[in-house]
């Protein structure tokens, strides 16, 4: 068999020693598969061959040659987690093999540097430099990262049942656990914190700031903004019996003792103080009335006690003149004065105490009565009597029987005017009253006059006096007499009351010159009583002249009544005794009050004739009954006519 001519041929990649050579036959195949070894793995590569002495090819012969040796460098990589992805970058390109710890890189040798990078979502992606001249084959390391991070928290309020927001989501009401998720934006960054809310309706917000070193439990105290409530209230004596008493809340009338009050304490923010309401209770005229704060945190039931009234302070309602800064003005005198529930009295000089009108305090329009005056035969008294209709006030006079409280009454007068001071001269049945009036001006004040018979007003009202000046307090002994009055200068800051007199039918006024008030007449019309301020003490006191204006006499000389204030004499009808009005008794609590006292005007001796902390005054003899006394009086808490019989008259 001829032998073929054959060539040498030498095939190489560029990797140095890894060449491969063999020979060529002339009838070799035109491409030849010529295997490379290349750390521990091969790489085919088709090599085509081109020989000018080649021109067949007869068989094919396969070559695969093996390095003895590798230059190549393997790398066990250990990833946390282990899940994490790997991936190498670098060239020449190296190989990666994963592995349940990670996996393993090889790298060729050489110069030049590959990076691993493992990555996974939620962890920071961990890269590691490999250089293969100069790095170990040592185990590499790669520890992710994480920028998330779950905790799981206890959530609780006080009171619980409040909405908890975190970052304004709900995420549920308290109380309850819940795994709350933080981030970061790279491994060297803290962990972003969370702003929780807690929100519970009728109570403050609050806010908690939450980060991964806050303690597992998180909770809020949070403060009440609005509360309802509903309280009782029982009102009992002082020995534990029940009373149906009027219970106010801010004033404002609720009902009746026991009842349930719903109140609604609310406030602004928890730095704003709690709502306090103010709780009355008490029964007019029968039960000291009693306030008491209700709070938030006040018992469900409360129960008052409540003390009976032993006194009251009562308006006496009363027309008079005042001079004002304009001068004289026609009034309403409604200061109050106080009144004792017990209308007893201790004096011991007086008996056979009762009442002739019979008005209580808080009737219909709260009716007071004002002054009055006896019948010449001492069977009736003529009151006014003053009443109030919303903002009007009136006075109108009236009628009725001296013996019997509750017996029928007459209306005298009518309309809106304020009536008053009536006054019946000792005459035939056919009397006049006088009394003084704003008939004529609204804000002036007259005398006016009206006839009775028998006990019936007749004909209509006549004005008396018809001056600028203002004329009041009528005192009328007899028709055929004059009539005294007090007359005062109209328009004059400096006007003082100035004792006057005139004819019946107005006619003849005349002004004497002194000034006073109260007046009083002696039986026989000669000497006046009068009222007036001491200049030296500053106290109202007594006095008294003749018809013809001189002299003028201080009739009491007791050095105990020139330092109180005495007013409103009554000469009884025998002219040897006076009745008056003092303030110099003092209750238990150390105020003056009005008393009525007897004068003997022969022996210079003063009984007192009441004794009550009310404020008795305006006394008046019976015409026809010796030692029988009438007066007005609050005891009982409103102003009323009362009757009584002096036990010691010397």
């Amino acid at each position: 068999m001829p032998s073929a001519q054959q060539s040498r041929c030498s095939v190489g990649v560029g990797y140095g020693s890894l060449d491969q050579h063999f020979s060529l036959l002339a009838d070799f195949p035109k491409s030849v598969p010529i295997a490379f070894p290349f750390c521990n793995y091969v790489r085919s590569i088709t090599t085509p061959l081109t020989c000018k002495t080649m021109k067949k090819a007869y068989f094919l012969i396969p070559i695969a040659v093996m390095l003895s040796a590798c230059t190549s460098t393997q790398y066990d990589v250990q990833v946390t987690p282990s899940t994490a992805s790997l991936s190498v970058m670098g060239t020449p390109p190296a190989t990666l093999l994963k592995t349940p710890a990670g996996g393993k890189v090889t790298v060729p040798s050489g110069d030049a540097s590959y990076t691993v990078s493992a990555s996974l979502p939620g962890y920071e992606t961990g890269n590691y430099t490999i250089r293969p001249g100069t790095s170990p084959a040592a185990p590499i390391r790669i520890d992710l990262a994480p920028l998330f991070l779950k905790k799981s928290f206890n959530f609780d309020s006080m009171p619980q049942g409040a909405q908890v927001m975190i970052d304004g989501k709900a995420v549920g009401r308290t109380p309850f656990t819940l795994e709350v998720e933080f981030a970061r934006t790279g491994a060297a960054s803290p962990w972003i914190g969370k702003k929780v809310e807690f929100s519970l309706a009728d109570w403050q917000s609050e806010s908690v700031a939450l980060d991964s070193f806050s303690a597992a439990s998180v909770s809020a105290n949070l403060s009440c903004l609005r509360q309802e409530r509903v309280f009782s209230v029982k009102v009992v004596t002082q020995d534990a019996q029940p009373l149906g008493a009027s219970v106010s809340i801010d004033g404002k009338l609720q009902g009746s003792s026991p009842m349930d009050i719903p109140l609604v304490f609310a406030r602004p923010d928890k730095t704003a103080p709690w709502p306090v309401y103010s709780c009355s209770v008490g029964i007019k005229d029968e039960y000291k009335e009693q306030t008491f704060s209700i709070t938030r945190a006040s018992p469900d039931v409360m129960t008052v006690t409540l003390a009976p009234v032993t006194e009251m302070g009562v308006k006496r309602m009363s027309p008079v003149v005042l001079v004002k800064s304009r001068g004289a003005q026609l009034v309403i005198d409604d200061a109050e004065r106080i009144a004792s529930v017990d209308t007893r009295e201790r004096s011991g000089t007086a008996a056979d105490l009762r009442q002739v009108t019979a008005f209580r305090r808080g009737e219909h329009r709260d009716p007071e009565v004002n002054s009055f005056t006896i019948s010449p035969d001492g069977q009736s008294v003529v009151y006014a009597l003053t009443e109030q209709d919303g903002d009007l006030i009136y006075s109108n006079l009236w009628q009725a029987s001296t013996d019997v409280v509750s017996g029928a009454r007459q209306r005298l007068t009518t309309g809106t005017y304020l009536d008053s001071v009536p006054q019946l001269p000792v005459g035939e049945a056919k009397q006049m009253l006088v009394f003084q009036s704003n008939r004529g001006l609204r804000d002036s004040v007259d005398i006016s006059a009206i006839r009775l018979m028998d006990g019936r007003a007749v004909g209509g009202i006549t004005q008396v006096s018809r001056e600028a000046r203002f004329n009041y307090a009528p005192v009328l002994l007899r028709e055929e007499w004059e009539l005294f009055f007090v007359s005062m200068e109209d328009h004059y800051p400096q006007a003082m009351p100035q004792i006057s007199y005139m004819r019946t039918d107005g006619s003849a006024p005349t002004y004497l010159n002194e000034f006073g008030y109260d007046l009083a007449l002696s039986p026989d019309g000669r000497q006046i009583y009068f009222v007036r301020k001491d200049s030296t003490t500053g106290k109202t006191q007594i006095n008294s002249i003749p018809m013809e204006g001189y002299p003028l006499t201080q009739v009491i000389a007791q050095p105990a009544f020139n330092n109180a204030n005495c007013s409103a004499p009554a000469i009884n009808p025998e002219g040897n005794l006076m009745l008056f009005v003092c303030d110099m008794a003092q209750d238990e609590s150390g105020r003056q009050n009005n008393d009525i006292y007897l004068l003997n005007m022969g022996t210079g001796k003063i009984i007192p004739v009441t004794s009550n902390i009310s404020d008795d005054i305006a006394p008046a003899w019976s015409p026809v009954e010796p030692g029988v006394i009438y007066f007005l009086s609050n005891r009982g808490g409103c102003y009323n006519v009362w009757r009584l019989r002096l036990t010691d008259v010397q």
